[in-house]
């Protein structure tokens, strides 16, 4: 009898502790079959056949509402093709006041990090007038994301626009003497665009000579009346980045010490002022014999 009892009175226990696994299990199963129904209702909508029929009606409907006028079109507006021509050049960009400049007392040492800062930024230097102050490297074709060798574009908005055209950039430094005897060196960085126009392809002959640089039979393609060039860059602008760079880059050039000059072979030295040097100071030539 105690046995029984006490297997009855286990009973209830047992039950009870079976209760909330079993609820859970249920729980379960019902959000596993809430989840399948909405999945087959939302798999039935896709086939549906006026479902993709819609679909093309609606974009429709938002192209034609959304590019139509609201308002009556103001011919008087200035066209967005209409600009000076000057702006299209290099020199216009070069004339204009520079974003960044250096200054020091050592003539020959900022010419020399003027030079030195336009190789470490990738580019060749083609015109250098030391009388005149004046440093200009040759057009650089731009970087693009995989071109990890070159630093002439800095920023990820200039890079942007590397990848989708292709650009070039021309770097140029005036150097200036002030009234205190010190010099200032400005670097300006200009952009040009590259632009070939299209080709009329009208047969497979022609397919040959789309990208060829040969000028076609009939006559050249014109932009409002004038004739286009096979191929030409125009500038678009400055790159305040990239001058901001090189000026940074001329700085830490100026800051190290120089190397002191060895004079361990030289005997005596003569010297001799000259003409004038670049930009109007007078310097000193010395000549070192040796023995």
């Amino acid at each position: 009898m105690s046995e029984s009892g006490g297997a009855r009175s286990q009973e209830p226990g047992a039950r009870r502790s079976c209760k909330p696994q079993a609820a859970s299990e249920k729980d379960a199963a019902d959000r596993g079959t809430l989840s399948a129904s909405r999945f087959r209702v939302l798999f039935s909508c896709l086939l549906a056949p006026g479902f993709w029929l819609l679909c093309p009606l609606l974009l429709c409907v938002g192209a034609l509402t959304t590019g139509c006028l609201t308002a009556p079109a103001n011919y008087s507006v200035k066209p967005a093709t209409a600009i000076d021509p000057a702006t299209r050049r290099m020199n216009y960009w070069f004339d204009k006041p520079a974003n960044d400049s250096v200054a020091n007392s050592d003539y020959d040492a900022l010419w020399n990090a003027a030079n030195q800062a336009a190789i470490d930024h990738s580019f060749t230097t083609d015109l250098m007038d030391y009388r005149e102050g004046r440093l200009s490297t040759r057009p650089l074709i731009s970087k693009q994301p995989l071109e990890l060798w070159k630093h002439d574009v800095i920023d990820p908005k200039s890079q942007l626009d590397c990848t989708l055209a292709t650009m070039r950039r021309t770097v140029e430094f005036r150097i200036t003497r002030r009234e205190d005897g010190t010099f200032v060196c400005e670097p300006k960085a200009v952009v040009e665009r590259y632009v070939m126009p299209e080709r009329r392809i009208t047969s497979v002959v022609e397919y040959q000579e789309a990208f060829s640089t040969r000028r076609p039979a009939i006559n050249g393609a014109s932009d409002e009346g004038d004739t286009l060039p096979l191929e030409y860059w125009y500038a678009v602008g400055r790159d305040p980045a990239l001058e901001h760079a090189i000026a940074n880059a001329m700085r830490r050039m100026l800051s190290q010490p120089s190397a002191p000059a060895h004079s361990s072979n030289t005997v005596k030295t003569l010297s001799m002022t000259s003409s004038t040097s670049p930009l109007g100071a007078v310097a000193t030539n010395s000549i070192s014999l040796s023995r």
